[in-house]
């Protein structure tokens, strides 16, 4: 008589992978230079969107100048006409139109 093989929820986790390489050791200056390189590519993009935000708000003509200075306006746009009352569908006459052959 063959036994029926256990049903089991035991897992194996892979091997380990191996170690990664060591990180080469820095001097001083190489780890102050790091952070001070990053800030001054932070420093350099946040001038560069202060210039083009303020050359924007006060170019003349443009229309977010009036909203930035303050001096904007609530517009409402123009209420729709009506085109008179609705139209009722016939659906009656659409199904024999639609399935009317085309001349």
């Amino acid at each position: 008589m063959s036994e029926r093989p256990a049903v089991s929820n035991v897992y194996y986790l892979a091997a380990a992978s191996p170690e990664p390489p060591p990180l080469p050791h820095l001097s001083p200056w190489q780890r102050a230079r790091l952070p001070l390189l990053a800030g001054w590519w932070r420093a350099r993009l946040l001038v560069t969107e202060v210039r083009l935000a303020a050359r924007r708000a006060w170019r003349a003509g443009d229309d977010d100048s009036a909203f930035l200075l303050g001096r904007a306006e609530i517009e409402r746009p123009a209420a729709r006409r009506s085109r008179g009352p609705a139209r009722v569908i016939e659906l009656d006459a659409a199904r024999r139109r639609r399935s009317s052959p085309a001349i």
